[in-house]
């Protein structure tokens, strides 16, 4: 499946921006069956988490750049971050931070190998207005500074 959206993305084709989103969609919905337990003992209580944690996430898409507080999460979903962190936890293993940073990083590292600009200009469109916060934030969670990152990936 990642082939296969490595392989769209190099084309230029009509409704390719589409087609990578569906294909992502789909291994997001693989992935996440692997990770969730159906346990069917605690359906109720899993099904409410669920329900929070899709919000969650939907949130975290649409908000990631502006904000990284995970206050911020809970309010929009109507619940203390004490309670957000414990479903996070119950459904990922993760805490609410994580899952934001995660993000972010992700996006940073698309951000790294797609786009054309300075770090500087990376870090600031993520949220960061001090590349050297984002840079150790950067390389805390990956194991590597951003630009050794990039190298790696474009030669």
């Amino acid at each position: 499946m990642i082939k296969s959206i490595v392989e769209e993305y190099q084309v230029f084709s009509l409704l390719k921006r589409q087609k990578i989103t569906s294909l992502i969609d789909i291994v997001y919905i693989e992935l996440s069956r692997l990770c969730v337990d159906e346990d069917v003992s605690d359906n109720k209580k899993t099904n409410n988490y669920a329900l929070k944690f899709r919000a969650l996430e939907e949130i975290i898409e649409a908000k990631f750049q502006e904000e990284k507080s995970p206050q911020f999460y809970a309010s929009e979903l109507n619940v203390s971050p004490k309670h957000l962190n414990r479903i996070t936890k119950e459904m990922v293993g993760k805490t609410t931070t994580d899952l934001i940073t995660e993000r972010v990083i992700l996006e940073a590292k698309r951000m790294l190998i797609h786009a054309q600009q300075s770090f500087t200009e990376i870090a600031d469109e993520l949220g960061y207005e001090d590349y050297s916060y984002f840079s150790r934030i950067f390389k805390n969670k990956t194991g590597e500074n951003p630009s050794v990152f990039q190298t790696r990936y474009i030669k």
